[in-house]
C-alpha cells in the first residue's frame, strides 16, 4: 500500500480496516465496540491509575454471622447487579492505537477535521489539496489519522441513512399514491354499481314526482345523464321512451302553473338535455 515504514501508519491502516467491518455490521467504530472496549479495560495490568477505582474491583464482604455486614445481601436488597465492563464510568477518555492527541495541537486537529467533515458531507470525494497539506504536516500528531478515518465514516454512515430515508420517503409516497388510486378505482366501481342499480328501477321511477320548477326538471334530468355516464354501459343520452316522459313532465309542469314560473323555462337548453327540440307551443297543446 505504499505506507511510510512507521508502526502508526500500518497500525491506522489496520484500525480502518476493522472499522470498514464494524461499521457494516455493527453501525459502531471498531474501538467504540463493546468487545474491544471490554478488552481494553481487562488487558490493564491494574485498574488504579486508569480513571478508576480500585475499591470498586474488590470482591464482596461475606459475613454469614452479622446480616448486616453482608454487603453480597445488601446488594441483593438494594436489586444492584455488575454491570459489563463496556458500560462502566470512566474518569479518562478511551485510548486509541496511535494513543491520545497532544493537547496544544487539539484546537488545530479540530478545525481541520471539521474542515474534511464539512467537506465530505457538502461533495464527498476526497480531501482538497490545501487540507491535504494541513494533514500532513500534522501527521505525527498521535491519533490524529484515527480521528479523520472515524469521522470519514461517520460521515459516510449519515449520508448513506440519508439516502435510505429519501428512498423509504419515495417508497411510501409511491405506496400512498398507488392505495390513492386503488381506493379512487374502488370508488368508482362502487359508483357505477349505483348507478346502475337505479338504472335498474327506470327513469319513470326516477323522474316519478311532477316537477314544482323547471329548475327542479333540470336537475333530474341532468342526474340521469350523469348516472347513464357512471355506469359505464356507453349510453350518454336519453333513449326515446325517456325523451317522450321528459317531454311530457315538462309539458304538464308547464300546464299547471303561472305565467311567471312558465318563464323560467329555457327552451334551448331543455330541447338539448332530452334530444328533442320543442318550443312553448308545443307545451300549450
Amino acid at each position: 500500500m505504499n505506507l511510510a515504514a512507521r508502526a502508526g501508519e500500518f497500525m491506522a491502516s489496520f484500525e480502518k480496516k476493522m472499522n470498514d467491518f464494524t461499521m457494516e455490521s455493527l453501525g459502531t467504530q471498531w474501538l467504540q465496540s463493546e468487545q474491544m472496549t471490554s478488552l481494553i479495560f481487562m488487558a490493564h495490568e491494574k485498574v488504579d491509575g486508569q480513571g478508576y477505582n480500585s475499591a470498586d474491583f474488590e470482591y464482596m464482604h461475606m459475613n454469614t454471622d452479622a446480616r448486616e455486614q453482608n454487603e453480597f445481601l445488601q446488594a441483593k436488597h438494594n436489586l444492584e447487579y455488575l454491570r459489563p465492563v463496556s458500560e462502566r464510568p470512566r474518569k479518562t477518555k478511551t485510548a486509541t492505537l496511535e494513543g491520545e492527541l497532544v493537547e496544544d495541537r487539539k484546537e488545530k486537529m479540530a478545525s481541520l477535521v471539521k474542515s474534511v467533515l464539512v467537506h465530505l458531507q457538502e461533495r464527498g470525494g476526497e480531501p482538497d489539496e490545501e487540507i491535504k497539506s494541513q494533514l500532513q504536516n500534522l501527521e505525527n500528531d498521535k491519533g490524529a489519522r484515527l480521528v479523520l478515518a472515524s469521522l470519514r465514516y461517520e460521515c459516510e454512515k449519515k449520508m448513506r441513512l440519508q439516502k435510505e430515508a429519501e428512498e423509504e420517503a419515495k417508497r411510501r409516497q409511491e405506496e400512498a399514491e398507488a392505495q390513492k388510486k386503488l381506493e379512487q378505482k374502488e370508488a368508482a366501481a362502487q359508483k357505477r354499481e349505483s348507478s346502475r342499480a337505479i338504472l335498474k328501477t327506470g327513469f319513470e321511477k326516477f323522474m316519478s314526482d311532477v316537477p314544482q320548477s323547471y329548475e327542479d326538471w333540470r336537475k333530474k334530468i341532468r342526474a340521469w345523464l350523469e348516472i347513464l355516464r357512471k355506469s359505464g354501459e356507453g349510453r350518454k343520452e336519453l333513449n326515446n321512451d325517456e325523451t317522450s316522459l321528459a317531454f311530457r313532465l315538462i309539458r304538464k309542469f308547464y300546464q299547471s302553473v303561472d305565467s311567471k314560473k312558465r318563464k323560467a323555462i329555457n327552451y334551448r337548453e331543455a330541447s338539448k338535455l332530452i334530444g328533442r327540440t320543442f318550443t312553448e307551443r308545443d307545451l300549450k297543446q
